[in-house]
């Protein structure tokens, strides 16, 4: 045999992987002996399990990680303080898979015979530290474990570098293990080194006003570093509506002493944003929104929103202008102002509308207050019109100016997206105006709703929903339709049409057409079930009991309820609801489908 051939053979002896030597066949692993956790370990770094998963493999390729297999077991084992297995190792290689089983004693744990865990240096004293060193995850007879260990080791080098001790470095980390005996000694000696100061903070910027930026900056030449207020002071600049980025840099090679400048550049969004939107609801019909958002109208920050809505019920335009207040104060106050044609079945409404509006939003509470000239042109009950015949006047007609001023309080508290897990959102809020101020009606009308999510099983939800309204007045049939309360429609009771329930009035034909109520009262409780489907998304199904009314008042208390069922779609922006349901409190019983999507609790 030549050279060349005898040195062929020998690489081809070398080459396990595969390429092409020997019969294709593939391999199933089995293992037995461990806990769930360790076999997970075990079949996570063991390359025979990759093979199997591979399909077919050269024989010489299976054979080559078998034999590789009870040394990668012993280091899978290590990390969880198991230095001594003994392994069963046996290959089946009769019939199609082969069968490669490994029978594992883990042998005895090494036990932890000594701990020592120390910070030295001017942050010995430093209360992160101590806490950190207090509640190392190892302990003195604990079993060794190696993601332990360094989850331990690397909470005290995150609290160095958040806390700005930069030079800070483990003059010892070591694990001393004697496998015969079992038992393992650590040692950790921490250096902390100084605690370095921020310096100076500059932003560079061409945006707006430098003075508006001054509150960003909350830390002063000689505070102690901290990477948490550096990282707070990035949020907080990004969520400014005319920054879209903002770079902080650490200038340490310019420390002065111990004082290290800060730098930032920011990068502005642009100057307007544009949204377009549509959709379609059972309560409102087809619908588009047109929205312009200019994000900085002025040197001073200013921003300002137009906003266009169109459907089968509302035609109308608002704008806002907005003047924030200099970080991090959250009272912003803004002029508003807008017209719209609003026209459910039971009324119509020509609105012209400026105010004011100052929001504050404090301990999670976001509290708006406002004032606003409102001039209502509105008819109510009008009769359907009828070829050759004059239409008969409405039942309730008018022109009302009110100067109302009004208060909300809002909280939301939302875990999960698009499809809420937990969450909560209550808002209490009210409206009135006097005709001792120039308005033509009084009233004073204030409301509480509240909707509450609970995953009460995987998959599994509930939601409770209520409203609760009162208009105080002596001037009713003088307000217009948005100062009276109506029910019915996805958001209030369900197989009922969108604003067809309340206190009715005969017109002068006999009909009986809703005026509104001078109470609310609605409730509702749904649980849905949500199952994953693949491609699809996650699909499910809902079932749900609404009830409530729009009365004349809380002494003449008549609810009506619906029940029904439905399919969900969890999508990107948010859940969509198909339902089904049947208006049960009133003969027939009448039966409605509603449509609606978007997010289970809005912000």
């Amino acid at each position: 045999m030549s050279r060349a051939i005898l040195v062929l053979v020998a690489v081809a002896s070398l080459v396990p992987a595969s390429m092409g030597f020997g019969q294709g066949v593939s391999v199933n692993v089995e293992v037995a002996g461990l806990t769930e956790e360790l076999e997970q370990n075990v079949r996570a770094v063991s390359s025979l399990q990759r093979a199997s998963r591979q399909g077919e493999r050269s024989e010489a390729t299976v054979l080559w990680f078998f034999d590789r297999a009870p040394a990668e077991i012993e280091l899978a084992l290590q990390p969880f303080g198991f230095y001594q297995p003994t392994i069963e190792a046996t290959l089946d290689t009769e019939g199609e898979p082969w069968i490669a089983r490994f029978v594992i004693d883990p042998g005895p744990p090494t036990i932890v015979s000594a701990v020592s865990v120390g910070v030295s240096g001017p942050g010995e004293a430093d209360e992160e530290f101590a806490a950190a060193v207090a509640e190392f995850p190892l302990a003195l007879g604990d079993t060794l474990n190696h993601e332990l260990y360094e989850k331990g080791k690397s909470r005290i080098a995150a609290i160095a570098a958040e806390r700005g001790y930069l030079n800070a470095a483990f003059e010892t980390h070591e694990i001393r293990v004697d496998v015969p005996r079992s038992t393992a000694e650590i040692s950790l000696d921490f250096r902390t080194g100084p605690r370095y100061l921020f310096g100076p903070v500059t932003i560079h910027q061409d945006i707006v006003n430098p003075r508006r930026m001054q509150g960003y900056v909350t830390m002063k030449p000689g505070d102690p570093f901290s990477a948490r207020a550096l990282l707070d002071l990035q949020a907080n600049l990004e969520a400014a509506t005319y920054v879209q980025r903002a770079d902080v840099r650490i200038e340490r090679e310019r420390a002065d002493g111990l004082q290290i400048p800060i730098e930032v550049d920011l990068y502005p969004t642009r100057p307007a944003r544009l949204e377009v939107g549509g959709g379609y609801g059972t309560d409102t019909g087809i619908r588009g929104t047109f929205e312009v958002l200019f994000r900085r109208l002025n040197r001073w920050g200013h921003t300002g929103t137009f906003r266009a809505e169109v459907s089968q019920i509302e035609l109308s335009a608002a704008f806002e202008y907005e003047i924030p207040p200099i970080f991090p104060r959250t009272a912003t106050w803004s002029l508003v102002g807008g017209v719209g044609d609003f026209s459910p079945d039971w009324s119509t409404t020509f609105l012209r509308t400026l105010g004011t509006r100052l929001r504050v939003s404090r301990l999670g509470l976001l509290s708006v207050f406002g004032v606003s000239y409102d001039i209502d042109t509105f008819r109510i009950g009008e009769a359907e019109t009828v070829e050759g015949e004059e239409r008969p006047p409405p039942l309730q007609e008018g022109d009302s100016n009110l100067l109302n001023f009004s208060f909300s309080s809002t909280k939301s508290v939302i875990e999960g997206a698009p499809r809420t897990l937990h969450g909560l959102r209550f808002r209490v809020g009210a409206v009135g105006a006097s005709k001792s101020l120039g308005s033509s009606a009084s009233y004073f009308l204030p409301t509480f709703d509240a909707k509450w999510v609970q995953e009460v099983l995987p998959k599994t939800r509930i939601l409770v929903r209520a409203q609760v309204g009162q208009n105080f007045t002596s001037d009713f049939p003088d307000l217009p339709p948005s100062a009276r309360f109506v029910a019915g429609g996805v958001e209030s009771v369900r197989g009922y049409a969108f604003q067809s329930l309340g206190p009715m009035l005969p017109r002068p034909d006999g009909e009986l057409v809703l005026v509104g109520g001078k109470s609310l009262l609605t409730g509702s409780f749904e649980t849905d079930v949500i199952f994953p489907t693949g491609k699809l998304g996650q699909l499910g199904f809902a079932v749900f009991v609404d009830t409530g009314n729009a009365l004349r008042s809380f002494s003449d208390i008549e609810l009506e309820t619906g029940i029904g069922a439905g399919l969900r779609w969890v999508s990107p922006v948010g859940v969509v609801r198909l339902d089904g349901a049947f208006g049960v409190s009133q003969p027939g019983p009448p039966f409605r489908v509603h449509f609606s999507m978007g997010p289970d609790i809005a912000p």
